[in-house]
């Protein structure tokens, strides 16, 4: 079975997304969850359903977020049980989906801003084809965050595989890279300073990507090392 997701030492595989996905018959329009399978079935489930979605930080409450009514977070509302036949139908609801995306600024220069997104400007700029599978991606980003759906609307269009390794130590992300030969990382400039110093080649990397801060000429040079 192909995999999904890897987070917080667990496996998921594709075909248990498709049967978690059909079972659904209510989504929570205002998600906040720790757990990220739980909320990427939120999402898809949404997403494939044409319905609209706030998405929130796990750790955020009503003080950062004060026009969010936190009493209708994971509030369930009815949607109508659709049957996927695969993941090739739920990937193509998606990438097709009318849905509208609400999502809040990370607040460096005040109180996070709401911005409102349709699955068209998020994926403007994914790549599909053969190419593009196959790739096992480090998961880097905060999920409800711009880069982070970026990112997995990327690797999901493809059937690709996510290794979250979203606020873990440099030692489980040089185990994750080495357990299931991650072959590419995308992720900000803190996240790449917590890797240094690089002490060895990781030859299944393939390509490394960084942006959502300021960077350096160090920092790119360490990398490329």
């Amino acid at each position: 079975m192909a995999l999904f997701l890897h987070s917080e030492g667990k496996d998921y595989t594709y075909t248990e997304l498709v049967e978690h996905v059909n079972q659904h018959q209510s989504y929570f329009p205002i998600c906040q969850t720790k757990d990220l399978y739980d909320y990427f079935v939120n999402f898809i489930v949404a997403i494939a359903a044409n319905q609209p979605l706030t998405l929130v930080d796990a750790d955020s409450g009503q003080n950062d977020l004060p026009e969010l009514d936190f009493c209708q977070v994971n509030m369930p509302v009815a949607i109508n049980l659709c049957h996927y036949a695969s993941i090739d139908d739920i990937i193509n609801a998606v990438l097709n989906s009318t849905s509208k995306i609400t999502i809040f600024t990370s607040g460096t220069t005040g109180q996070p801003k709401k911005v409102v997104h349709t699955i068209s400007t998020l994926t403007r700029a994914v790549r599909k084809g053969e190419r593009y599978k196959n790739q096992v991606w480090a998961y880097a980003y905060n999920p409800t965050h711009m880069a982070g759906l970026q990112v997995f609307f990327q690797i999901f269009a493809n059937q690709g595989i996510l290794i979250d390794v979203f606020n873990q130590s440099r030692e489980v992300v040089y185990q994750m890279i080495d357990r299931y030969s991650i072959t590419h990382i995308s992720a900000t400039p803190t996240f790449y300073r917590l890797l240094l110093p690089v002490e060895r080649i990781y030859e299944s990397v393939v390509r490394v990507t960084l942006g959502g801060e300021k960077s350096d000429k160090h920092l790119y040079g360490a990398i490329q090392s």
